[in-house]
């Protein structure tokens, strides 16, 4: 009795149900389209028998499996590849601060101002090194001079008298300094 009683509580449900405009639109819907649907399970068995063929097709399968066969790869090549994975965030952000530079320096090499001032830049600082380095040369082109025309022989008492000079006294103290402080550094 309660088989009878529930197929007529699901024939209700079911008769309102299809007393609902939405569900008769939807029911009209789906009926206009069965045809489309139809050929789109169609197409579909289609795609699901040509995947079964290939599937079944073993020569197929040992060319696919042999190309992608990674014949080298042991634990260690996965570890690396692993640790490389871990630092590419890292390096993807080191790649775009490169990137970065070089789109500031290619911009900067294109713009005939921007090389302007930076070539007067490097000639304002370069210019007092360099009248430093030709003094210098020419201090000791003069050393080396002087140096060649002295034959004098020099004795013990001139290398006394020497020792009174500031300069030499001064040259004394900048070497013992320089003694001193790298005992410091070999003590610690």
């Amino acid at each position: 009795m309660t088989s009878s009683y529930e197929h007529i509580e699901s024939v209700d449900s079911l008769s309102a149900a299809l007393a609902d405009p939405e569900v008769k639109q939807s029911i009209a819907n789906l009926l206009h389209r069965l045809p489309e649907l139809e050929k789109g399970i169609g197409s579909l068995e289609d795609v699901v028998d040509f995947g079964q063929t290939l599937l079944d097709d073993q020569p197929f399968i040992d060319g696919v499996e042999s190309k992608l066969a990674i014949q080298q790869l042991d634990m260690e090549t996965l570890a690396a590849l692993l640790a490389l994975l871990e630092k590419l965030p890292s390096l993807i952000a080191a790649i775009n601060k490169v990137e970065e530079s070089l789109a500031f320096v290619t911009a900067i090499s294109q713009d005939s101002e921007s090389l302007d001032y930076l070539t007067e830049q490097a000639n304002a600082y370069a210019a007092p090194v360099m009248e430093e380095g030709r003094k210098g040369l020419t201090f000791i082109a003069a050393v080396k001079n002087k140096a060649e025309q002295d034959h004098q022989r020099y004795s013990i008492f001139s290398i006394f008298k020497w020792l009174k000079d500031p300069a030499v006294q001064k040259g004394f103290r900048y070497i013992n300094a320089t003694l001193e402080t790298l005992n410091e550094k070999q003590a610690r």
